[in-house]
């Protein structure tokens, strides 16, 4: 970790020094191709820290809950096509074999979304946690509260409660962060998943 702290006071003491007040302006307003990049130097301080074993265990296992979530998905669609068929059929052992699998599925994903969405603010919480030790470490680290209040009234810039925001930025970091990738996460098993489902409707 002392190296990630050492990185992150270095980016908070120098870098208010070494900028002009218009360009951290500027940069604040950057594009995705500038955000990338500093939103994963963020990231990795976790992943690459001291818990990186729990960081990739938290992150491998929301990741296998939603592929499996997904085949869920996939069966709930199988079941209700499964009952709509044998309404429009009038097929009564067809329709009471496609309520039991209904029921089946469902008991079985409700607990399993559940503990899908709990896994998620475990890792959030896990990871909220460790962020912000290190920030608050770089922040008292090499004085680096002071080196921000000299440069804020050099450059007239004030930056208003720091620990405020490193506790509630880093919280907001964390679960925006972890919302957007296991989105995006979702989406492709979901794509994948359901094109196969197709697949397998229009070879029949």
């Amino acid at each position: 970790m002392g190296k990630q702290q050492s990185e992150v006071s270095i980016s908070v003491s120098s870098t208010a020094d070494d900028m002009p007040a218009h360009s951290r302006k500027v940069e604040g307003q950057g594009s995705l191709t500038s955000v990338l990049p500093k939103w994963w130097r963020l990231c990795k301080l976790w992943f690459t820290g001291e818990e990186r074993w729990k960081a990739c265990g938290f992150a491998a296992s929301v990741v296998a809950l939603s592929f499996v979530t997904t085949l869920f998905l996939v069966k709930i669609s199988y079941a209700q096509r499964n009952f709509s068929t044998a309404l429009s059929e009038k097929n009564i052992p067809g329709f009471h074999r496609a309520v039991w699998d209904f029921v089946v599925i469902i008991c079985i994903a409700a607990p399993l979304f559940s503990f899908n969405g709990f896994v998620q603010d475990r890792l959030v919480l896990a990871w909220r946690t460790y962020l912000t030790k290190v920030m608050l470490k770089a922040y008292f680290d090499n004085k680096s509260y002071f080196h921000l209040r000299q440069s804020a009234d050099r450059l007239g810039n004030m930056i208003d409660n720091p620990d405020q925001r490193i506790c509630d930025d880093v919280a907001a970091f964390c679960r925006s962060s972890t919302t957007i990738t296991l989105t995006l996460v979702k989406k492709v098993f979901n794509c994948v998943a359901f094109a196969g489902v197709l697949w397998s409707v229009s070879s029949s």
